[in-house]
């Protein structure tokens, strides 16, 4: 039989957990906004929570923009941006998913512009094969050539010929519509063939003559 402490007690652990599931049920309901007013005032429980609302639909993002690279990875790095922008005063207010979305987006535009320099250093066969005259031989000029490209050839060349993406997945990593990635795959292939000839012409003068 409890005591009349015991009792008092227990009533106050009662009103303790009734009080804390009413907050906690509170905050499941609170929108993004609100969460990030709450990260910008230090709360990491408010991150956690933030975080874990729209991971499933950031892993969903990773996947389809790319094959390569570990969804998990991009995502931390995507949500480490994004807190380094809200703590320096900077980053979403209210609309959290088109940045969220957007900062993924950059993390694995960046990733695949260091990777396809790695890839076409390794094996610049594969995008002589793909891009290049039959007779592009000089694995090094391939290297230079492609290195001269805007960056956005370069990712745009690397998610076509090593990711093997599609256009409507390519469209989405880099931001533009399936047309605007044809036109962008044609101007960087059109871009490495120039700067391929351009480089052979300079180490081999008697190529200069040869027909485009």
């Amino acid at each position: 039989m409890r005591t009349g402490d015991e009792a008092l007690q227990g009533a106050r652990r009662e009103a303790c957990r009734s009080l804390l599931g009413g907050e906690l049920a509170s905050v499941a309901e609170w929108g993004d906004s609100e969460l990030l007013g709450e990260i910008r005032g230090g709360a990491r429980w408010a991150a956690s929570r933030l975080y874990e609302r729209h991971r499933p639909s950031g892993l969903r993002l990773v996947r389809r923009i790319s094959r390569s690279f570990e969804p998990e990875d991009a995502l931390h790095d995507a949500w480490a941006k994004i807190l380094h922008a809200i703590r320096a005063g900077a980053g979403p207010r209210d609309d959290f998913t088109p940045y969220y979305y957007s900062a993924i987006r950059s993390v694995v535009f960046s990733r695949a512009a260091r990777e396809a320099r790695k890839v076409v250093a390794e094996q610049a066969a594969a995008y002589q094969e793909a891009v290049l005259p039959r007779d592009a031989t000089e694995g090094f000029v391939v290297r230079e050539a492609f290195e001269s490209l805007p960056e956005r050839h370069r990712v745009a060349l690397w998610a076509a010929e090593v990711e093997d993406l599609p256009r409507a997945r390519i469209g989405e990593l880099l931001g533009i519509d399936d047309g605007a990635v044809s036109a962008l795959l044609y101007r960087a292939r059109a871009g490495l063939r120039r700067e391929w000839r351009l480089l052979t012409d300079e180490r081999d003068p008697g190529c200069q003559d040869r027909p485009p």
